[in-house]
């Protein structure tokens, strides 16, 4: 980003982790900086069947907290792809959610099932969790919003093809 003109001072506003694809947001200045993200949508293949639509809620030291909202949107193979939304701009609360129900996310290796990471790498490719931002809206100050989208990452959209196969 910073070596494209005018850019040199990029900052990014929201950093996803480094397994995570999809919308990031970027700021050409410090200045810029204020902006923040009011909302994310997450595309996740979470290990086993889900119900519909859910919210799960986090057991923290000052009391339960909704965590992750979720719309089930297809069944993948024995798996469940979902449409997780979220306020806050950390996956990895969102990966710590979906492992709180027993549904870990699909290649997560810090909170998800080996066995199934390790199956789903070797059959179907899936070498990194299954998590793709492809949404994300931005409040810029008051009365602005901006939006973004992203198509599934080609190497996620192989591995539901492969998974849809079995």
């Amino acid at each position: 980003m910073r070596g494209l003109p005018g850019c040199g001072a990029a900052v990014v506003l929201e950093a996803p982790g480094a397994t995570v694809s999809g919308v990031c947001w970027f700021a050409k200045s410090a200045a810029g900086a204020a902006s923040t993200v009011d909302e994310r949508t997450l595309l996740v293949l979470a290990r086993g069947n889900l119900r519909k639509q859910g919210t799960v809620t986090r057991r923290e030291a000052g009391g339960a907290a909704p965590g992750v909202r979720y719309h089930k949107q297809a069944d993948v193979g024995r798996h469940s792809l979902v449409r997780a939304l979220t306020n806050d701009g950390d996956e990895l609360g969102t990966l710590r959610d979906f492992a709180s129900i027993r549904h870990p996310v699909l290649g997560d290796v810090s909170h998800g099932d080996a066995a199934s990471n390790d199956f789903l790498d070797h059959r179907h490719g899936l070498d990194r969790a299954f998590v793709h931002c492809t949404a994300s809206r931005l409040r810029v100050d008051a009365t602005t919003t901006r939006e973004a989208t992203s198509e599934l990452a080609p190497e996620l959209s192989r591995v539901l093809a492969s998974l849809a196969s079995d």
